[in-house]
């Protein structure tokens, strides 16, 4: 009985959305390098993100909204929903950045498929997302 009680205890605490993510190490894709702005950004946002049924508009995909001109404001240091121990951005940090290890693949337990649902961005498109959040994430 003890053995069952400390089980569900467990499974209690890992579920707790307060709980830190179960995270892979963080593959080589995330060392970004470059430079990359948020308008070099925001144009593999509209084409690949910012569409109907994903984040075009309220709610959004995960509660996210990717249209509009300051479409940052709603990813720069903005936790996650899937993992909330990790912002959506962590500018100068994209390891630890949800957006970039969506986009790369390199997921949490429980931390939802690769963005963008379908087929995954072309490596220039990640290159330069992950180098905008390397360097800080500038508007």
């Amino acid at each position: 009985m003890r053995a069952a009680l400390a089980v569900i205890a467990v499974a209690a605490c890992a579920s707790s959305p307060d709980a830190p993510a179960t995270c892979s190490e963080p593959s080589p894709a995330l060392a970004g390098s470059g430079s990359a702005t948020a308008d070099d950004v925001r144009a593999i946002v509209v084409a690949r993100c910012a569409l109907g049924g994903c984040h075009l508009s309220a709610p959004g995909a995960g509660d996210l909204v990717l249209a509009g001109s300051d479409w940052p404001a709603r990813v720069v240091g903005v936790p996650s929903h899937e993992v909330p121990s990790l912002d959506l951005v962590s500018p100068g940090d994209p390891a630890d950045s949800w957006l970039a290890r969506k986009i790369v693949g390199d997921l949490c337990a429980d931390g939802g498929i690769q963005m963008p649902f379908g087929a995954a961005l072309p490596d220039a498109d990640q290159h330069t997302i992950i180098a905008w959040i390397a360097a800080g994430a500038p508007d």
